[in-house]
């Protein structure tokens, strides 16, 4: 195989985690299935891949606790995750 054809794989490797990715993710709109622009949480646990964990994530993203994710609550990135960095300012 020449260097081309290694490139041109490579890339469409990438192409296609991209595609797959992005395919395994269910959009807001996906799952609201009553089309009311919120999620209940029947509609959020119905779309899980883990039923069994939904729940917790649904109470967790419920950020009013209203019983129902706005296209803000379903979407809003995780916090506080991963190692704290130290900070070096501090005494």
């Amino acid at each position: 195989m020449t260097a081309k054809t290694l490139f041109s794989i490579g890339l469409g490797g990438l192409m296609l985690t991209s595609v797959a990715s992005a395919k395994n993710k269910k959009s807001f709109e996906e799952l609201d299935t009553n089309n009311d622009g919120k999620l209940s949480e029947a509609e959020f646990i119905a779309g899980a891949k883990k039923p069994e964990k939904a729940k917790k994530k649904f109470k967790k993203r419920d950020k009013n606790g209203d019983g129902f994710l706005s296209p803000e609550e379903f979407s809003r990135k995780k916090k506080g995750k991963g190692k704290k960095k130290k900070d070096k300012n501090k005494a």
